[in-house]
This record gives structure tokens, sequence and C-alpha cells, in this order.
């Protein structure tokens, strides 16, 4: 009874047991075995842009974001024009607007302020005008080298920031047919030999850039008997030269070139560094051995000081694509002007440097005005 009693134990044991194995096996899960796992890397981010300076690269629609966020050009420009409408410095200003139009997508337009030969205009520029960029304004080279000196202006040069050069007008030496003369050369052997004689040659105004150029011109041809005749535009001492009320004019070339080309006007000599390509075979004073002396109204537009310099950066950029184009090329050739292929900075450079000269002249001339004093940069 009790070895019965014991297997039957037994039995119960090994039963417990294969239940026990069976119940484990089957509540195993079919999972891999876990691992350790990191944390995935963050994703890398591209660096800030902290120097505080933007590319001053146009952007598709043509306007660049500044450093401070604010995008240019947002609003309409203004083009100052010191000049009256319907002359050559309206019709580059207005062919400027146009192709500014294509080029930012912002409308430009040609505002004039008549007066003072340009420099009403660089006044209000320099002084009543802020710095944004949204108003700019043609100028010519003498009212740097020469204005200043000569008349009471509200400006100086450093009231500027300059863009690249957009023209140069190009002044000639016509003379009548009718004196014979048919080259400098001529000219020149005719008055030395004939030193009782006076050669009066007319222009527009007094004391600007042809007028003095055209006496430096003269003292470097050893010509003393000379007379200037000023006249109220360049048109009306045309007409005074072929009436032969007058020898010779220096005037803007488109001026003298209908003329020129009926041959009633022979061309002495090109007031240009290069010969101009509307006029190829006229020499400039240097092809005849002389110094060569530019009586070349050199043109650019200019900014207030202080405008930031990506959006000067910007205009100059734009602008010079303007100037590249067809259509400038062609505006030059229509008007007798050779491009200005000067930087901003060549453009002021070139101001200073010829008003060094041109005060020299003028005090010579005794043509100072009343109190007149140097510049800072002529006595550095």
């Amino acid at each position: 009874m009790r070895k019965t009693t014991l297997w039957k134990i037994v039995a119960l044991l090994c039963l417990c047991a294969l239940l026990t194995a069976f119940s484990t096996g089957c509540g195993k899960k079919d999972n891999p075995p876990a691992t350790s796992q990191e944390p995935a890397p963050p994703t890398a981010q591209q660096p800030s842009d902290n120097t505080g300076t933007k590319d001053n690269t146009p952007s598709e629609s043509g306007k660049i974001t500044l450093s401070d966020g604010s995008v240019y050009p947002s609003e309409p420009i203004t083009i100052l024009c010191g000049w009256a409408p319907g002359g050559n410095s309206d019709l580059m200003c207005q062919l400027l607007a146009s192709k500014l139009k294509e080029s930012i997508g912002v409308n430009a337009n040609v505002s004039y302020m008549e007066g003072g030969d340009g420099t009403i205009a660089l006044g209000s520029i320099a002084n009543n005008t802020e710095a944004d960029g949204y108003t700019i304004a043609l100028c010519a080279s003498g009212q740097f080298s020469i204005k200043p000196f000569t008349q009471d202006v509200s400006y100086e040069i450093e009231n500027f920031s300059f863009t690249p050069g957009a023209a140069e007008e190009c002044y000639c030496i016509f003379v009548n047919k009718d004196t014979g003369f048919e080259t400098l050369d001529d000219l020149v052997a005719y008055y030395k030999a004939n030193p009782d004689k006076t050669l009066h040659y007319g222009m527009s105004g007094a004391n600007g850039i042809p007028h003095l150029s055209t006496r430096l011109v003269w003292d470097e041809l050893g010509l003393s008997n000379t007379q200037v005749v000023s006249y109220d535009g360049g048109a009306t001492a045309l007409a005074a030269c072929l009436g032969s009320e007058i020898e010779a004019i220096c005037v803007v070339a488109s001026i003298g070139q209908p003329s020129y080309e009926s041959g009633d006007l022979n061309a002495m000599v090109m007031l240009t560094n290069e010969r101009l390509a509307a006029m190829p075979d006229v020499k400039t004073l240097g092809e005849f051995g002389y110094e060569t002396i530019s009586a070349g109204v050199k043109k650019a537009y200019c900014l207030p000081a202080g405008t930031d310099p990506q959006i000067v950066d910007f205009l100059s950029d734009i602008f010079q694509d303007i100037y590249s184009t067809d259509e400038w090329a062609q505006f030059l050739a229509d008007n007798t002007c050779n491009p200005c292929t000067l930087t901003g900075e060549e453009y002021k450079d070139a101001c200073m440097s010829s008003a060094g000269t041109f005060w020299n002249l003028l005090e010579q001339l005794d043509l100072l005005k009343a109190g007149a004093e140097k510049p800072a940069y002529m006595l550095s």
C-alpha cells in the first residue's frame, strides 16, 4: 500500500514538471534579442549667417535683402535730372529709367530740378534727400571740378556716393570751311605766323570744362592770340560760326557733326582721350604730338553720402549691366558720346584730380569766386 502511494507521488511530480515546461515554452514570444539602443544623432543644420552681410547679387526678382533684413528696392526710384527736359541729360535719364524697370521690377521716374547748370539738383541730394537709395541724381564732372570755385553751391564732393561712369560727352573744335584750315596744323601755323590776328572761338556759356579745357589746348599749341565768345547755347554758337561771325567753335560733337558731314565745317581736333566712334576720322590732340587734353564732360549717377554700401554696390552692378546693352551703345552713338568706364571711386578721384588743374587756371584767369578756398583734398 505504501509502495503504491509512493509511485503515485513520483508520477504526480513528473506530471507537474512536464506541465510547467510546456507552459513556459508556449508563453515565449518569437522576438529578436533585446539590444541597447542609443538615441539617433540630431539632424545636421546649416550654420546661420551671423556675419551681418548679405550677397549683393540680385535675386530672380531683381532685388536684394539687406543686412537688416529689408528688401531693396520695394518702392519706386526717382532719378533727379538737373537740366531741362529734351536734352541729352534728360534722354540719358529716361533711358536709364526704362532699363531699371526691366532689371529690378519697380518703376523709376525722372524728376526735374533745373538751375545752376545742375548744381541746384545736387544741392538737394546733398542736403534734403534721405540716404535710402530711392533718389539718385545725374551729375557731371564739372559740377565738382569747377563749379564750387566759380559760383555758390550747397554741397561738396564728400556729400555723395558715386556709381560707375555712364557716358562722356565729347567736345570738338570746328572751323568754318571758308577759313581754309583743313587740319589743326594749318590753324596753328597760320596764327603763329600772324600774331596780330585773333582767333575768335565760340561755345555755350563760360568757365566750364569746355572753356577751360580749350584754354589749356591753346596754351599747349602755343597760341596766345585767341578770344572766347560765349553764347546762350551750342546751337547759337554754331550759327555764329556758320555765319562767319567767328572763326571756330568748341561744342559737343553732336552739334557740329551735321555741318561737318555736309562740308560747311571742318573738324580740327577731338578733345577726348580716344577718337569718337561717330566721327572716326577726327584725330585727338595726342595724335598730333601734343599732350592729350580732354574737354569731355563725364557723367554718372550719385546718391547721398551715407547710403548703405550694399545699395550702392547693387545699383552699380545693375547700371554696369545696363551700360553694356545695345540700347545704351546706340544712345552713345546717337549723341556723340564715348563710354565712361570709371568705377564710382575712380569717377570721384578723376573729378578731384582735374579740380586741381582747373583751380590753377581759374586763379590765373582771375575767375575764382570771392572767398574761394581750396578743398581739403587739394591740401593733403
